[in-house]
Formats: C-alpha cells, structure tokens, sequence
C-alpha cells in the first residue's frame, strides 16, 4: 500500500517536470520568433549609429 502512493508522487513529480519544461521550451521559441525584432522603441536612427 505504501509503495502505491509513493509510486503516484513519483509519477506525479515527473509529469508536471515534464509540463514545465515544455512551456519553457515553448516560450523560448515564442520569444525567439516574436520578441526577436522589438528594439526597445528606439529608431532607425539610433540602431545605425551604433551599429555602423
């Protein structure tokens, strides 16, 4: 009986790992492709002078 319920936690702790580490790799990819091209609300202007 008590191995059963050690066993559930077991199983529980590993799916909500599982879950988080989805979401973050699933947020990385969102951040990469639709944050990627915000700049801070600066301008063109500001970008070229400090990019050359």
């Amino acid at each position: 009986m008590d191995h059963n319920k050690w066993l559930k936690k077991l199983v529980i702790i590993i799916i909500l790992c599982a879950i988080a580490f989805i979401g973050l790799k699933l947020f990385n990819e969102f951040a990469k492709d639709d944050l990627g091209d915000y700049d801070g609300n600066r301008g063109e202007y500001i970008d070229e002078i400090e990019n050359g």
